[in-house]
Parts: structure tokens; C-alpha cells; sequence
């Protein structure tokens, strides 16, 4: 479950949008219950309206949702964006009370509230979201350490950075790790192979391409370099990670590919930086 309280925390936003709407749309039904009678259970007062629809379904959807989920071997931020129907359907679902609200106000009752305080809470949340970019990241509410690939996949550029004279020739090509390869690239200037900046093992376990005739179109292309991340583990064992841990990438570099450099990471995590054996 670490994965879930991870992706739940960089996804706060959501979470509180959909508290707001739990809470304004149940006491703003109060009043349109208490104006059907004290003695009509609410359930009956709602079996048959749109918001019990939208509520059962939005819930079905969430549930559904979170059991697939639970199902995956790894979770990822992005798969967050599966929940956003579930949320908005029980959202509305709480909201149409307000509606209701809104349509009996009146202003010369007392104890009532006025619209314009639910309007402007929506318009505070609303900007809140919107500039909390802006807000430094220690005076954030809520999500300081947003993670975006500035900051997730840059943070090792310095260290990396000592490849650049190694590859700043004009027509260099190189080929590698998702998460590393593009920003080599980009700060010594040299070429994507095949022009591929998404080379995550998961694309090529699923066949698109197949991983023989990636390796077929990288060597017909002539590559003169690859980025491979990994592990250190016992006796000093460099264990292939990503792209090379599937067996056909781990041969390719073994058998075509000479380690030329090294920069470590945090932890055990290495990456290599390997020359092409000409034939």
C-alpha cells in the first residue's frame, strides 16, 4: 500500500476539492430536507433524484478503479487520472443539494446562508489550486515536494554532467535508460538513436516494439553509446535496472558494449556509460 499513500499525497488537490464538495453539499441539504418534512428519512427524499445516482455510480466507478489497481504489480502518479470520473460524479452528486439550496434562499430569514459564501469557497479552492506552483515550496498547504521531471530526473545532473566532453561530438548517438538517456542528451547536445527519448521497459514488454527489433534498428543506425542504470549487490555484482533488465537489452550491452565510466547515485544505484565494440 505504499504505493497508494505515495500517489495519494502528490495528488492532494483532488482530494480536497472532492472533501469540500462532501461537506458543503451535506449541509446544504439540511435545510431542503427539513423543508420536506423532519419525518422523511433522507434516503427517501433522495431514492429516485440525480444526486443518489450520481453518488452509487461515482462510488462503483472509485471502487472498481482501486480493486484494478490493487491488481498491478506498480503503481505510477499518472494512474491517479482513473479516479477523476469517480470524483466528479460523487461530487456533483453532493453538490446538487446546494443547488436545491439555492433555489429556496431567502434572504429575509434569518439563519440562512447566503449563496455567495459556497461561491466564493469554490473561488478560494479554485485559486489555491491554480497558483500553488507559485507558492514557494515551503509555504505550501499542501503537496510541497510536487514532483515534475525538472526536479525528479535533473537532480543527478551534475554528476552526469562529467560525460559531456565524452560525447559533445557533433554526430554522437546514444541510447539508454528512460530516466537518464534524455538528459545526457541534452546537456553534451548529443542524438537520441532513432531519435527514441521513451525507452521505458515497460513499452517494450508490451511489444511496441519488440525489444529484438529495437536492437536490429539501433545497430543498423550505427550507436556509438549506452546509458545503463543498475544495482551494486553483493561481491560488487552489477545488477542491470529498467531497459536492460529485460534479457534481450542485458545481452545486447554485455555482448556489444564496453563500460567506460561510472556515476553513482543515491543508495547502490549506478549508471554506466558504455562504448560500442566496433566490429
Amino acid at each position: 500500500m505504499g504505493g497508494f499513500s505515495q500517489v495519494a499525497y502528490r495528488n492532494q488537490g483532488s482530494l480536497y476539492v472532492l472533501a469540500f464538495c462532501l461537506a458543503a453539499g451535506s449541509l446544504a441539504s439540511l435545510p431542503v430536507l427539513r423543508k420536506h418534512g423532519i419525518r422523511v428519512p433522507p434516503l427517501d427524499f433522495l431514492t429516485g433524484t440525480p444526486p443518489l445516482f450520481h453518488i452509487l455510480l461515482g462510488l462503483v466507478h472509485f471502487f472498481s478503479v482501486f480493486v484494478f489497481l490493487v491488481m498491478q504489480g506498480r503503481i505510477f502518479d499518472f494512474y491517479m487520472l482513473l479516479f477523476l470520473p469517480a470524483l466528479a460524479l460523487i461530487s456533483a452528486g453532493c453538490l446538487m443539494p446546494v443547488q436545491k439550496y439555492f433555489e429556496t434562499w431567502n434572504p429575509t430569514k434569518p439563519g440562512k446562508w447566503h449563496p455567495w459564501i459556497v461561491e466564493s469557497s469554490f473561488l478560494v479552492l479554485i485559486a489555491l489550486i491554480l497558483a500553488h506552483p507559485l507558492i514557494p515550496r515551503s509555504c505550501r498547504l499542501f503537496i510541497p515536494d510536487l514532483v515534475t521531471y525538472l526536479q525528479h530526473e535533473a537532480r543527478h545532473a551534475d554528476g552526469l554532467a562529467r560525460w559531456n566532453p565524452l560525447l559533445s561530438v557533433p554526430g554522437t548517438t546514444l541510447f539508454g535508460d528512460s530516466g537518464t538517456a534524455p538528459l545526457v542528451a541534452l546537456m553534451s547536445g548529443a542524438q537520441l538513436a532513432l531519435g527514441e527519448a521513451d525507452t521505458n521497459q515497460m513499452r517494450f514488454q508490451g511489444g511496441f516494439p519488440a525489444p529484438g527489433k529495437f536492437i536490429q534498428s539501433l545497430e543498423e543506425s550505427s550507436v556509438q553509446w549506452a546509458v545503463v542504470r543498475g544495482r551494486i549487490q553483493s561481491q560488487n555484482r552489477f545488477i542491470p535496472r529498467g531497459l536492460f533488465a529485460i534479457p534481450e537489452f542485458r545481452e545486447y550491452a554485455r555482448t556489444r558494449f564496453s563500460s567506460v565510466d561510472q556515476v553513482v547515485l543515491e543508495g547502490d544505484t549506478e549508471i554506466r556509460l558504455m562504448h560500442h565494440n566496433l566490429p
